[in-house]
């Protein structure tokens, strides 16, 4: 587990990231333009996928601009940072797909 969150911390450097020793999920806050459903959207089109931030609420508190990373799945680390650069590459907009090329 160690070893996976080191992964996704040096992934994430330098975004907003919640991601406490012994946990085995992350939550990245997303920059500025994108939006936590277009983010799944895109992540899942590339075979990275993603839960809804909302299924994690509880009540009526608002949702995070943020998006939960389970990073214990992958059965090899090597497909969790095969995860870890298509997401990297997404907010980087490398290969980000604009809303009027999917509509």
């Amino acid at each position: 587990i160690d070893a996976r969150r080191s992964m996704v911390l040096s992934a994430f450097n330098g975004y907003d990231i919640s991601c406490p020793p012994g946990a085995l999920h992350a939550w990245i806050h997303l920059p500025s333009p994108w939006r936590v459903g277009e983010l799944v959207a895109e992540a899942q089109a590339q075979g990275v996928i993603l839960p809804p931030t909302d299924s994690f609420m509880i009540g009526g508190g608002e949702t995070p601009h943020a998006f939960r990373l389970s990073y214990c799945p992958p059965r090899q680390r090597g497909r969790l940072q095969e995860a870890l650069d298509i997401l990297m590459n997404l907010l980087a907009g490398t290969t980000r797909v604009e809303a009027a090329q999917v509509l």
